[in-house]
């Protein structure tokens, strides 16, 4: 993970304590413990942290994520004062065992050497045996430094300092108290009953509260006079809040030691501000257990989730497979389906924790999905639409760009046309038209094109308008930056007024310079800059001005293509960069049986292998795993794979958002099933306005209903979970932010920075047959039951069970490699002790390899001499 810690974590902490982290940054990528439910954070800081700031900054980051988090910081300066280091160095020796024997103990600082001296041999030699793990530990604050442990027989004896941090409450006195009698009980008046609330209803001075939540830190201190401080913070899923408790009679060590961090409690107490913390805590009075709500799925039929990503999903999922499949198991649901992202590393899990399910309850239906969601991409540029016997050289062209409403040609609209036509290497003629939508532009288009109501509001509507860009561009070879985009949208209005479609030949400059350039951006900008075509920012996304520069880029091009370049001859233009530049598309690729789960791993070895892509012009080796849409399609033939349309980032959903439903219905075929999930998994795109409104939404998701229909291919509603629960949202949000290897970005991430502050990521929890239903009310009740009972289940029957990992060895066969492994060994040994080998050496050598070759390891150990 890289970038500053503001940009990714700056409503958790109070104004006061961000101005420390101003030009903090990240030095590491975060890393989530689910077992323990640790959130591992890597800050890189100018200097270490005040100790007080240090425990307010992790107090609010644990209130905020609502999980136990670990602060790992590299100070630049790796220096401190003694002052400074002593306060973690007394928290370290009153929170670790290991340390407790420095508590006491006040060292002094020589250079870079911290220094603790005693006047007893034994305690020195425990200071010694110890001295490395507080180096450690003091590491990760930031401070670099040894620890030097000195006897010396005149050493002084230590007095503790006091300590600021945390002071035993004083016990006042009990006031005498006369017996009540209450009236009707004949005995002593019952103490009032505590109050229950949730935590976000806590104030100050509130006396005899009951808050319950779950356990997620837990941190017991040894303070000086012999007794010990918990504090524990627990989160009701809504807000978390901080407990703490000093030993006494009625809360002893020991209960303290029986709280675990997962455990469901109630705590009875008094919530007051805390000046050290700087907000309100809770005193604890004493704790029960509470019970744990368990998330229910209330529905008769349950429903199959087919896309789950777990933890090796890296930087994307959070919990592991077992959690998943231990909350459909709970929830009755007969399958699971796992796709992580382009690796299977979590079959054995999955396998195992059915296994272990399964011996309690054997005769429970229960079966896995294998399938992995795989990163498709063309291995081919499409340069050339109806490609024509011309050569370019004699050809007419018209250069052109449009503005639009959006970016669906089935439900946006063309606000305006510019262009230019060009023959001979010189402009002939220009047309630029504003043209009315008859309806209110957004205000992201507005702000984007610079384009105002006013400005199309007397212009000619389409139907007025067409005509007139008809025949300006005539018979003319049609050019334009991502011309499936703009054709798509003149043949839109062609559809929705009645008229034929344009046939004439296109040149898309888009992945034209895919072939001949080697650029970080292909956008009209860049391209300009690498034939130093001015090219101002301001007046992009004009229409006009935009098919101006075009114009200019392209005679380079053309040039580039020589006189005698034909239509044909340059849809054969280099192909070889084309698995790496052209736009990827997620697939999920799941096994029918035996032969489907050895050619998903096929699939995945050559993604891995053969088709890893990376920049070769990058000092950056990172790779990308990809497999061409040919390939797959050559495994698919076989029968044996079920092909998945995948989330939004995957083909049907873009070409539902944009194109035409002519192409989306084509392109649905090539799926076994099609994908839809609850609005709120969009909820980026209407952040971004990429989708105006959530109308807007549904009415694209109606789109992928009809082609499933039309096509003939079940439409299914799956969740895209990345976590079991919302409780972990807040886990992969950080993960969302980070900055991955290669330096590439989360597709959720939001580059503009107030959007990062203002938006937030998708709802993408793992939703039961109750919230899935609530989630897709919008549609008729025979729609939502095939979408999220029937064709599920229907596609799970496909499938066999499978078991990934077998019950025994499978070595691969090498005529001869057990011998040739006994000969190294012996050869290598010889050479140690010489000839004749020692009879113990001998001995010992012929009983290991025996066992080794005995139980059909042999072929692995030659192979990895190999």
């Amino acid at each position: 993970m890289s970038g500053r810690i503001l940009d990714h974590l700056s409503d958790c902490f109070a104004d006061e304590d961000s101005s420390c982290l101003e030009q903090g940054e990240f030095y590491a990528d975060p890393i989530y413990h689910h077992q323990s439910q640790r959130l591992e954070l890597f800050f890189s800081l100018p200097e270490p942290l005040a100790f007080e700031q240090y425990q307010r900054i992790l107090h609010q980051l644990h209130l905020k994520l609502h999980c136990a988090v670990d602060i790992h910081i590299q100070s630049k300066t790796g220096t401190a004062t003694l002052n400074q280091i002593i306060p973690y160095a007394e928290y370290l020796a009153s929170t670790i065992p290991a340390l407790h024997v420095f508590q006491g103990y006040r060292p002094v600082l020589e250079s870079d050497r911290l220094k603790y001296i005693t006047g007893f041999e034994e305690k020195t030699q425990a200071h010694q045996e110890n001295a490395k793990i507080l180096e450690e530990a003091l590491k990760n604050f930031g401070f670099d430094l040894g620890v030097d442990c000195e006897f010396k027989a005149e050493a002084p004896v230590v007095v503790p300092a006091p300590q600021k941090s945390v002071q035993a409450p004083a016990k006042p006195k009990p006031k005498p108290q006369k017996p009540q009698n209450d009236k009707g009980s004949g005995g002593w008046k019952k103490a009032k009953a505590p109050e229950q609330l949730a935590i976000r209803e806590l104030m100050d001075g509130m006396q005899n509260i009951r808050i319950e939540g779950r356990v997620f830190s837990k941190e017991i201190r040894d303070l000086r006079k012999g007794f010990k401080l918990m504090e524990i913070y627990i989160s009701d899923e809504d807000e978390a809040m901080c407990c703490k408790v000093f030993e006494k009679k009625n809360f002893t060590a020991e209960q303290m030691d029986e709280i675990r961090v997962g455990d469901q409690i109630a705590v009875i107490g008094n919530a007051a501000y805390d000046p050290y913390k700087r907000g309100l805590t809770v005193t604890i009075n004493r704790i029960e257990p509470a019970k744990k709500e368990r998330r229910e799925d209330h529905a008769i039929q349950k429903r199959i989730e087919w896309h789950v990503h777990s933890n090796f999903s890296e930087m994307d999922g959070v919990c592991p497979i077992e959690s998943f499949i231990q909350q459909a198991w709970d929830w009755n649901m007969e399958s699971i389906g796992l796709c992580d992202h382009n690796v299977v590393q979590a079959f054995p899990m999955a396998q195992h924790k059915i296994e272990a399910l399964k011996k309690k309850n054997p005769d429970k239906p229960f079966k896995m999905l294998y399938g992995c969601e795989m990163t498709m991409v063309s291995d081919q540029y499409k340069i050339v639409h109806n490609v024509r016997d011309q050569r370019l050289e004699d050809a007419e062209y018209v250069i052109f760009d449009l503005e639009t409403t959006g970016l669906s040609n089935r439900l946006d609209d063309i606000i305006e046309f510019g262009a230019v036509k060009m023959k001979d290497g010189e402009i002939i003629d220009r047309k630029q038209m504003f043209i009315n939508p008859k309806r209110k532009l957004p205000a992201s288009i507005s702000s984007l094109t610079h384009i105002q109501q006013s400005d199309v509001d007397d212009a000619p509507t389409i139907e007025e308008a067409f005509d007139t860009i008809k025949n300006f561009i005539g018979d003319a070879i049609l050019v334009a930056h991502n011309a499936t985009f703009d054709v798509g949208m003149l043949n839109a209005a062609c559809r929705k007024l009645g008229k034929e479609e344009f046939t004439n030949p296109v040149i898309d400059t888009l992945p034209a310079a895919y072939a001949m350039m080697d650029l970080r951006s292909y956008r009209l900008g860049a391209v300009c800059r690498h034939y130093d075509v001015d090219y101002d920012g301001e007046g992009a996304h004009r229409a006009d001005y935009d098919a101006q520069v075009l114009a200019s880029a392209f005679l380079y091009m053309l040039r580039e293509w020589g006189s005698e370049a034909t239509l044909e001859s340059i849809t054969h233009l280099d192909q070889s960069s084309a698995m790496r530049k052209n736009h990827p598309r997620h697939i999920c690729v799941y096994a029918k049986n035996k032969e489907g789960l050895k050619e998903l791993f096929q699939l995945v070895t050559l993604s891995h292998t053969t088709y890893l892509q990376y920049n070769p012009g990058s000092t950056n080796v990172t790779g990308q795993p990809r497999i061409p849409r040919s390939v797959l399609e050559e495994f698919h033939q076989r029968g044996n794979l079920l092909f998945g349309s995948s989330c939004q980032n995957g083909e049907i959903f873009d070409l539902a958002h944009t194109r035409s439903k002519k192409e989306l219905v084509e392109a649905a075929k090539f799926y076994d099933y099609l994908e839809i999930q609850p609005p709120a998994v969009y909820k980026n795109l209407l952040d971004m306005q990429s989708i105006h409104s959530k109308d807007e939404l549904l009415q694209i998701l109606g789109f992928i209903l009809e082609a499933g229909k039309e096509a003939g291919v079940p439409v299914i509603a799956s969740g895209d979970c990345h976590y079991v629960s919302d409780r972990f949202k807040r886990v992969r949000d950080i993960y969302i932010n980070a900055k991955a290897s290669g330096n590439s970005r989360h597709p959720l991430y939001f580059r503009n920075e107030q959007m990062r502050k203002s938006c937030s990521a998708p709802d993408q929890a793992f939703l039961s047959t109750d919230q899935m239903e609530k989630a897709f009310e919008w549609l008729d009740e025979q729609t939502r039951q095939e979408i999220i009972i029937d064709n599920p289940k229907m596609l799970a029957d496909q499938c066999e069970e499978l078991f990934p990992v077998k019950d025994k060895l499978y070595p691969p066969e090498m005529e001869g490699s057990d011998q040739k492994l006994r000969d190294i060994c012996y050869e290598t040994a010889r050479k140690q002790y010489g000839e004749p080998l020692p009879e113990p050496v001998e001995a010992r050598l012929s009983r290991e390899l025996d066992a080794i070759i005995g139980a059909g390891y042999y072929v692995v150990y030659y192979i990895s001499h190999l």
